[in-house]
C-alpha cells in the first residue's frame, strides 16, 4: 500500500513542486558525521532492460551505457523487469579509511550487488537480498545495510539492483555511531507498535470470549493480520520470524495484503450489519471476502511481480467498497458505522502525511515519519470506539427487551393468575416447579406453597395412580393427550380433573413438562346424568319398537283368523297382501329393537328375513321357486327402510304369484348393491315376464301403483324391463 501511494504521489508531485533541476549527480562527502541523508540527489541512475550489461560494459562506458542524474531524494521506477544500476561517487576527505554505512531503505529487493573498487583498480562485489538468507547480510537489521570501508581520495560505486517489486532505490547513509543512535530511537517506537496491536488482539479475544460476538473475533483477525503485514512491510517478519526462509520472505507481503482484506471485509460484515441493514451490499461484501481468500492461495503460484499489482489493485477495491458501505449503513440509521469510516479517514490522513514527508514537503515528526502506524493507530482506536457504541447499542436493546419481557411477564402472569384453569409445570423428576393460584378453586386444602416442589405423585387419588403414571411416560416421549383422573384431598375427598400436557425442551434436552388443569367435577356429574337419561330412553324406544311390533303381530294373526273362514279367494289374496305389508313392517321393528341403533336398520338382513317368510306364506302358489340374493351390507335410516320394505313385499309377493303360470318351478333373484351414490333394490325372475304395455308410468295393478307411490317417497324411481322374465329395480339416492 506503501509503495502505491509514493507511485500515485509521484504523478502528482509536478503539480506539487517545481521540478528538480537535472544534473550530474555530486559527490558524497563521507566523514564521521554521515546521519542519513538522501543519496537520490547523488545518484547517476542507468536502467538494463535486457539485463545483459555487467560491471566490465558498465565501468568501460560500452555501448547503451548511459548514466542520467535521478533527479530525486528517493528515485522510484515502479514495477519493471528491467535491471537499474546506479553509481555513486563519493569523497573522503580524511587522510585515512573511515567507515561508513549504505543503507537501501525498502526491506523488499530481491537482488542487490554492490561493486566496490579495490586496491588492484578492478570492483569487488557483495550480494544482498530477500531472495538470499538473512545471514547473509552485512548487518544483521530489517532493511539492507552494507557496511564500507571509504578510503581518502574520490571513489566510485556502483550498485545493480533487481526485483519482482517496486523499484524503489531509497538509498541513506550513515555514519555507525548515527546508524546505532537511529536504531535505538527507532526500535523502541516499532516494538510500542506492535505491542499495541499485539494487546488490542489480546484483548478483543477476551471480548469475544466474554460477549461471544463474531465482531470482536474478526476485528482480533483483522487487527493480528495487521500486524502480520506491517512486519512484512517493515522487514521485522524476515529479520525475527523465518530468517532461514527467503522463498517465503519473498512471497509473503501479496499473502499478507490478501489476509489484511480477507479480515478487514469479515470484520466490516459483521461490524456493519451488511446482511440486515443492506443486502445488495452485504452480497457485495460476501464476494469480495471470496475474492480476497482465493488471493491468498494465488499469492503462492503467480509470479511475484503479477500478484503484487493484483494486491494493490485489490487493496484499492476493497477500500473503496468498505467506506461507501459504512458510509451507507451510517445513513441508514447505524450509528456505530460512524466510527468505521472516520477510522479510514484517519488512515488515509496517516498515509499522505507520511508519503508527503518522503518527498521532502512535510517536516520530520511522529505523525509524518510514522504516518502510516499512527493512522493504523488511530484506525483501530476508532473500530475499537465503534465496536463499543454498537455493544452499548445491544446493551440498550438488550435493557429494552428485558423491560419488555418483564411487563409482558407480568401480563401473562396476571392472565394466567385469573383463568379458572390451572397452569402447572414439573420437572424430569415430577416435582411440580410452578402451579398457578387457580389450584385454590379446585381443592379446598391445597395452595401453591404447598404443592411446589412436591412430587405429583402426592395428590392423585391412588386408583387412578397406575394410569396417570403411564400416560406421563407416554408425554414425555412425546405424545400429547389428555387424561381425566381424580384429585384426592387430604380428607379423601376426591376432585375429578383433565390434564392437557406437553414435554418441554431446553437447547434439545429435555426439562420437564408442561400442562393445563381444568376441574370437570360438575360435567362429569352431568355427564353421567346424561348418561343415565339417554339410557333410560333408550330402554323406553326399544320397549316402544316392541310394542309396535307386537301390535302388528296382532293384526297379523287377527287376519291369519278372519282368512281362515273365507272361501272367496279373491278377498283371501287380498287379506293375504295386507298381511304382508303389515308383516313388512312389523320386521322392521323388530330388526331395530334387537339392533344397538335406532336410527339404521341392516337391510341386507331385513331383505333376506323378509323373502324367506314371504316365499314360506305363498307356498301354496308355488312350492319349486328358489331364491338367490346377492345383498351387500348396507344399513338404512328408519325413514327409509319402512318405504323399502313395503317396496320389497309387492315386488317379492307379485313374483311369487305371477311370474311362473304354467311352470313347474323358477328363480327368484334379488339384489341388494350400492352403486357410486345410490342404493339399487332390484327383484327379477325367470317366469313368464310382464304384459305388454306395462311400464312405470302406466295405470297397472294396485301393486304396482303403490311401488312406484312408495319409490317417489324416498326420492327413487322404478325401472322395469321384460326379458325371459320381470325385472323390477328401484333406485334411490344414498343420501345418509
Amino acid at each position: 500500500m506503501k509503495k502505491l501511494a509514493l507511485i500515485c504521489l509521484a504523478l502528482l508531485l509536478p503539480l506539487l513542486s517545481p521540478l528538480a533541476e537535472l544534473r550530474a549527480g555530486a559527490p558524497l562527502a563521507i566523514d564521521s558525521t554521515l546521519n542519513g541523508p538522501r543519496l537520490g540527489l547523488h545518484l547517476d541512475v542507468l536502467e538494463d532492460p535486457s539485463g545483459t550489461l555487467d560491471i566490465n560494459a558498465i565501468n568501460m562506458g560500452g555501448p547503451g551505457v548511459r548514466f542520467v542524474p535521478a533527479g530525486r531524494d528517493y528515485p522510484s521506477y515502479g514495477y519493471s523487469s528491467s535491471i537499474y544500476w546506479a553509481r555513486l561517487k563519493t569523497r573522503n576527505g580524511e587522510k585515512s579509511p573511515v567507515w561508513w554505512l549504505l543503507q537501501l531503505d525498502t526491506p523488499h529487493m530481491d537482488l542487490i550487488e554492490l561493486y566496490a573498487p579495490d586496491p588492484s583498480g578492478g570492483y569487488s562485489v557483495r550480494r544482498f537480498g530477500d531472495t538470499l538468507p538473512f545471514s547473509q547480510r552485512g548487518i544483521e537489521y530489517r532493511t539492507f545495510v552494507l557496511p564500507i570501508l571509504e578510503p581518502p581520495g574520490e571513489n566510485t560505486y556502483y550498485m545493480r539492483f533487481k526485483t519482482e517489486g517496486s523499484m524503489d532505490l531509497h538509498l541513506r547513509a550513515w555514519s555507525p555511531m548515527a546508524f546505532v543512535a537511529m536504531v535505538n530511537r527507532e526500535l523502541p517506537v516499532l516494538w510500542v507498535f506492535y505491542s499495541f496491536l499485539f494487546i488490542m488482539v489480546c484483548y478483543n479475544l477476551y471480548l469475544l470470549f466474554s460477549i461471544r460476538r463474531t465482531s470482536y473475533l474478526y476485528f482480533s483477525l483483522f487487527i493480528g493480520s495487521y500486524l502480520f503485514l506491517q512486519m512484512v512491510l517493515d522487514g521485522s517478519s524476515y529479520q525475527y520470524l523465518w530468517p532461514g526462509f527467503p522463498w517465503w520472505a519473498n512471497h509473503s507481503l501479496p499473502a499478507a495484503m490478501f489476509c489484511c482484506l480477507l479480515f478487514a471485509t469479515l470484520h466490516a460484515i459483521s461490524f456493519l450489519g451488511t446482511r440486515r441493514i443492506t443486502p445488495r451490499l452485504h452480497r457485495l461484501m460476501t464476494a469480495l471476502a471470496a475474492m480476497n481468500s482465493a488471493g491468498i492461495a494465488l499469492s503462492l503460484l503467480l509470479p511475484m511481480h503479477l500478484i503484487l499489482l493484483i494486491a494493490i489493485y485489490a487493496t484499492f477495491i476493497n477500500i473503496i467498497i468498505h467506506f461507501l458501505t459504512a458510509v451507507f449503513c451510517a445513513y441508514r440509521g447505524y450509528s456505530p458505522a460512524r466510527y468505521y469510516y472516520a477510522g479510514w479517514c484517519l488512515f488515509f490522513a496517516g498515509g499522505l502525511a507520511h508519503i508527503i514527508w518522503t518527498f521532502g514537503m512535510l517536516p520530520s515528526m511522529l505523525i509524518t515519519v510514522r504516518g502510516i502506524m499512527v493512522g493504523a493507530t488511530l484506525m483501530i482506536v476508532s473500530f475499537s470506539l465503534g465496536l463499543g457504541e454498537s455493544l452499548r447499542m445491544v446493551k440498550a436493546e438488550k435493557e429494552r427487551l428485558v423491560k419488555e419481557l418483564k411487563n409482558s411477564e407480568e401480563k401473562y402472569r396476571g392472565l394466567v393468575e385469573n383463568l379458572n384453569d390451572v397452569i402447572f409445570s414439573l420437572d424430569n423428576e415430577g416435582r411440580f416447579t410452578y402451579i398457578s393460584s387457580a389450584i385454590r378453586n379446585i381443592s379446598s386444602d391445597y395452595g401453591p406453597e404447598d404443592i411446589v416442589g412436591k412430587s405429583f405423585v402426592d395428590f392423585i387419588h391412588p386408583d387412578d395412580l397406575q394410569s396417570v403414571m403411564e400416560s406421563r411416560a407416554r408425554t414425555l416421549n412425546g405424545a400429547y393427550e389428555p387424561l381425566e383422573y381424580r384429585l384426592q384431598d387430604r380428607d379423601g375427598r376426591a376432585v375429578h380433573i383433565r390434564t392437557s400436557s406437553r414435554p418441554v425442551y431446553d437447547g434439545g434436552e429435555l426439562v420437564g413438562i408442561t400442562g393445563i388443569i381444568t376441574d370437570i367435577t360438575e360435567q362429569k356429574r352431568a355427564r353421567d346424568e346424561l348418561k343415565a337419561s339417554l339410557a333410560e330412553k333408550d330402554v323406553l324406544l326399544k320397549e316402544i319398537h316392541h310394542r309396535v311390533k307386537n301390535n302388528m303381530q296382532i293384526i297379523y294373526s287377527l287376519l291369519n283368523l278372519q282368512m281362515d273362514g273365507m272361501e272367496d279367494e279373491r278377498q283371501k289374496a287380498a287379506l293375504l297382501d295386507c298381511q304382508g305389508r303389515i308383516y313388512s313392517m312389523a320386521l322392521v321393528h323388530e330388526r331395530i329393537y334387537k339392533s344397538e341403533s335406532f336410527e339404521r336398520v341392516d337391510f341386507a338382513g331385513y331383505v333376506e328375513a323378509l323373502a324367506n317368510v314371504l316365499l314360506r306364506s305363498q307356498i301354496g302358489v308355488h312350492i319349486n321357486i328358489r331364491l338367490e340374493m346377492r345383498l351387500d351390507s348396507i344399513h338404512i335410516p328408519l325413514a327409509k327402510a319402512v318405504p323399502c320394505g313395503l317396496i320389497l313385499n309387492e315386488l317379492i309377493t307379485n313374483g311369487i304369484r305371477h311370474a311362473f303360470h304354467d311352470k313347474e318351478d323358477g328363480i327368484l333373484r334379488i339384489s341388494l348393491q350400492r352403486d357410486e351414490g345410490n342404493i339399487i333394490l332390484k327383484v327379477e325372475d325367470n317366469g313368464i315376464g310382464l304384459p305388454d304395455g306395462i311400464s312405470p308410468g302406466s295405470q297397472g295393478t294396485l301393486g304396482l301403483r303403490l311401488v312406484q307411490l312408495l319409490a317417489e317417497q324416498i326420492n327413487g324411481r322404478l325401472e322395469i324391463s321384460s326379458n325371459n322374465g320381470a325385472c323390477l329395480k328401484v333406485i334411490f339416492p344414498a343420501d345418509f
